[in-house]
């Protein structure tokens, strides 16, 4: 059972006696063990801090990028557009 609205998927846990325990236990009804999985995931990203500072000489910075979850459909790469503000003071390779 899914439960969309507040991300909980229902499960539940069948237990079973061995036939090869103590007789006295093999017949025994033993309640399924029912559980909640609440998918707290967010989207999103996070970006690390740039690594210092550029300079007209050609030096440069990194950052990284990470993603928070694994997207739904991992045959679709997640893609990200990064561009400079200003081209004539740094550019991005």
């Amino acid at each position: 059972m899914i439960n969309l609205f507040l991300n909980r998927i229902f499960r539940a846990i069948k237990i079973d006696i061995d036939e090869s325990s103590d007789s006295n236990f093999v017949d025994l009804d033993i309640p399924d063990i029912i559980f909640v999985n609440e998918d707290d995931e967010t989207p999103g990203y996070i970006v690390t801090d740039i690594s210092g500072n550029t300079n007209e000489f050609g030096l440069k910075a990194s950052f990284a990028i990470r993603l928070n979850t694994k997207p739904d459909n991992s045959s679709t790469p997640v893609q990200l557009a990064i561009r400079s503000s200003d081209t004539t003071e740094g550019i991005v390779s």
